[in-house]
């Protein structure tokens, strides 16, 4: 099955391999990432597992906001999913 998960694995897998070598080593140290995602499906998945499997967190992810001129990525619109899980966690109770 060439669509199946492990094909999307392999390709996620094969693009973050070509992000800077710098910057995973910076991650893997604790230091925060800020991502914007392909998109909503599959391969964002893949992405945000990938990048908490590396660092031990999760990385922030910055969001397009519609405006007159079309989408724009503001340097203010960020989720912050280290805490989202934090917060998340008076859930268990």
């Amino acid at each position: 099955m060439t669509n199946g998960p492990m094909s999307i694995i392999e390709q996620v897998h094969a693009e973050l391999k070509k992000l800077d070598a710098d910057l995973l080593e910076r991650a893997k140290k604790g230091e925060s990432l800020t991502i914007m995602l392909p998109g909503m499906g599959t391969a964002a998945a893949v992405v945000l597992a990938t990048l908490h499997g590396i660092t031990g967190h999760w990385p922030n992810v910055r969001y397009p906001v519609r405006t007159e001129q079309g989408f724009t990525w503001p340097e203010e619109a960020v989720i912050d999913l280290n805490n989202v899980r934090l917060n998340c966690r008076t859930w268990r109770a």
